[in-house]
């Protein structure tokens, strides 16, 4: 915990990473994967139970689903929660060199998702059902 003094008056800070970072066999790059208070998913309804996803179910997934893509350059963000099934969703969003470039995010940080035809070429989002253990459309 750090305390600031300004003006006489104390204010308290508290600081909490909602990421960590996991090597991958299927790239060259770290992937991230986003814990379950991070809430700034936009494309994930705040109706679903948010989970993190353990270095377990990011390895599964990776041997599931990412050796079969050809992602050795991409950076790769998984996500994880609980859908109206009760069944275990990882979404995992790869990420092009461009798509981090124009988007002027750090993909570490902060989860990039984009929209029109450059987005469609540099990103690609799976839904990645893990109780069923096959790729599935989003709800």
């Amino acid at each position: 915990m750090i305390a600031l003094l300004i003006s006489s008056i104390p204010y308290f800070v508290y600081a909490q990473s909602s990421t960590y970072m996991v090597k991958l066999t299927s790239s060259k790059n770290a992937a991230v994967v986003f814990d379950s208070s991070y809430s700034e998913i936009l494309i994930l309804s705040k109706a679903y139970t948010r989970i993190t996803p353990t270095i377990e179910i990011v390895k599964s997934v990776e041997s599931n689903i990412l050796t079969q893509t050809k992602w050795t350059n991409s950076y790769i963000q998984f996500a994880g929660y609980i859908d109206g099934n009760k069944d275990t969703i990882i979404l995992v969003s790869e990420l092009s060199k461009k798509a981090c470039r124009k988007s002027r995010q750090n993909w570490g940080t902060e989860f990039i998702y984009g929209l029109g035809a450059f987005y469609e070429k540099n990103q690609q989002i799976l839904y990645y059902n893990l109780t069923k253990s096959k790729i599935v459309s989003p709800n």
